[in-house]
């Protein structure tokens, strides 16, 4: 009998998943964001909410749980493969500590009722959101060291 090798590579159907939910939690932080917080409508008494907002939220809540299933995924299959063989480790270390705060800060922007913090959180909350991007890309197209 052989012994199989673990590979950090995750199936073709895995990868789409993961690509499909980080797009769309992704894209629906963006349009709420866009929506709400940089261009809403002007109200008779202030700033306005769009019909739209709400429903952004929700996919993006529901997409949320997704990402922290597939986390999950990642963490039995994927991480610790990948660390083992000693692959894009800074990349992937990046990118664990962006979906860490998102995940705290999410937690905090659900449960926090304190007015003064809230917006601090909500800032970090969208900034690493955005950046996550970035980190996602990095780690995704990060060149394989040689051995």
């Amino acid at each position: 009998m052989t012994a199989r090798r673990a590979t950090s590579r995750l199936s073709r159907p895995r990868r789409r998943l993961l690509d499909g939910v980080a797009l769309g939690l992704w894209l629906t932080g963006l349009a709420w964001l866009v929506s709400h917080e940089w261009a809403p409508p002007a109200g008779e008494f202030g700033p306005a909410a769009r019909p739209l907002d709400g429903w952004l939220l929700r996919a993006h809540g529901a997409l949320g749980f997704a990402a922290l299933w597939l986390f999950g995924l990642l963490w039995g299959v994927h991480i610790p493969a990948g660390w083992g063989q000693r692959r894009r480790r800074l990349t992937g270390a990046g990118l664990f500590g962006c979906l860490g705060v998102l995940v705290a800060t999410g937690y905090g922007l659900y449960y926090c009722g304190d007015e003064t913090i809230r917006p601090i959180v909500a800032t970090a909350h969208w900034g690493i959101g955005l950046a996550s991007a970035a980190a996602f890309l990095a780690h995704r197209f990060a060149r394989r060291r040689r051995t």
